[in-house]
């Protein structure tokens, strides 16, 4: 016969089982209070009061982004300023421009191909860009046809040229690939429009090529077309 002790014990397990299939959470606390017994769940006989209308929380204004300086390392000094574009052929010729493979790209007159081996990069009565590839056996300079993602030409390592963002340098004084500042550039509106200028300058500007004439603290201004050029320098008459 089970004592009296054992009997209560079961009951109280018993009755901490129903209460928790009844209650969801009266099992998980018996358990946590093993040295006391489960009482009955008690009934609330009323309604609990309402709570408080909360009150909405408006929205922090978050402060303006104030962005940092350009991080300069360093000024290089004074540097002359010149420019160049591409040359444009307006008529046919018989003076050949060759590929590396000394194939015949076309022929042009002598003033378009002087005028082409001066600016590295000329278009083509037929549309098509040619740009400077080096020194080859069938004479200098050679030439290689960009695809359309180098519609302005390609400057050393087929770096895509960029009107009023590229620059010809002297690589013994920038390395190819930089990144400058040129503060005379900052605030003025390029001439063009689209890709080929019509934006107010922020004076970045990247070296992307190596000018064939150009020596020591001098930088190449690529203007992309020679209009531009002109009407960028009657108003500014920026050469420093």
């Amino acid at each position: 016969m089970p004592s009296r002790h054992n009997t209560i014990a079961s009951r109280r397990l018993g009755l901490g089982l129903s209460l928790g299939f009844s209650l969801g959470l009266s099992l998980t606390l018996a358990c946590g209070r093993a040295d006391q017994g489960v009482g009955q769940a008690q009934v609330p006989t009323s309604r609990p009061a309402a709570a408080a209308p909360v009150k909405p929380v408006e929205a922090p204004v978050p402060e303006p982004v104030v962005l940092p300086e350009p991080d300069l390392e360093k000024s290089l000094g004074n540097f002359n300023m010149t420019y160049y574009w591409v040359a444009a052929q307006k008529k046919s010729g018989g003076e050949p421009i060759f590929d590396k493979k000394c194939k015949t790209i076309a022929r042009v007159s002598k003033s378009f191909k002087r005028r082409l081996s001066l600016e590295g990069t000329g278009i083509l009565k037929d549309g098509r860009t040619v740009s400077r590839a080096g020194a080859c056996k069938c004479g200098a300079p050679c030439y290689w046809v960009p695809e359309a993602s180098h519609k302005w030409g390609a400057g050393v390592g087929q770096r895509p040229l960029s009107p009023f963002r590229s620059i010809a340098v002297d690589p013994k004084e920038i390395k190819i690939g930089t990144s400058l500042y040129v503060a005379e550039l900052d605030g003025l509106t390029m001439p063009g429009s689209g890709s080929e200028g019509g934006f107010v300058h922020d004076g970045c500007v990247i070296a992307d090529d190596r000018g064939g004439g150009v020596r020591g603290k001098q930088i190449d201004f690529f203007a992309g077309r020679k209009q531009h050029y002109k009407n960028f320098f009657s108003r500014h008459k920026l050469t420093k």
